[in-house]
C-alpha cells in the first residue's frame, strides 16, 4: 500500500481521505497489480474493505520522512535504469 500511497503523494495529493478514495477506485477498476493486492490482503476486487485508517497511517509515515523516501526512490530508479541499459 505504501508504494501506491507514495505515487499519489508524488502527484501532489496529501489528503489521506482523497488518497484512500483513489486507491479504492484503482482497486475496483483493476488498476492495481496482483502482487500489490496480495500484499494488502485483498483477494477479491469485487468484495474488499480498504482500511482508510491504514491509508491515513501510511500517508503520515511517508510524509514524515518524505525527503528520505524520495531519495531512496530516485536511487532505486537510477539503479534499475542502469541495470536495463
Amino acid at each position: 500500500m505504501a508504494g501506491l500511497v507514495a505515487e499519489e503523494i508524488m502527484d501532489g495529493e496529501t489528503d489521506a481521505g482523497v488518497i484512500a478514495d483513489t486507491l479504492d477506485f484503482r482497486i475496483s477498476f483493476d488498476e492495481v497489480s496482483a502482487s500489490d493486492l496480495a500484499s494488502m490482503g485483498i483477494t477479491d476486487v469485487d468484495n474488499f474493505d480498504l482500511s482508510y485508517k491504514a491509508v491515513e497511517q501510511a500517508v503520515l509515515y511517508l510524509l514524515e520522512d518524505w525527503t528520505l523516501v524520495q531519495q531512496e526512490a530516485e536511487s532505486l530508479i537510477a539503479e534499475a535504469t542502469s541495470a536495463s541499459s
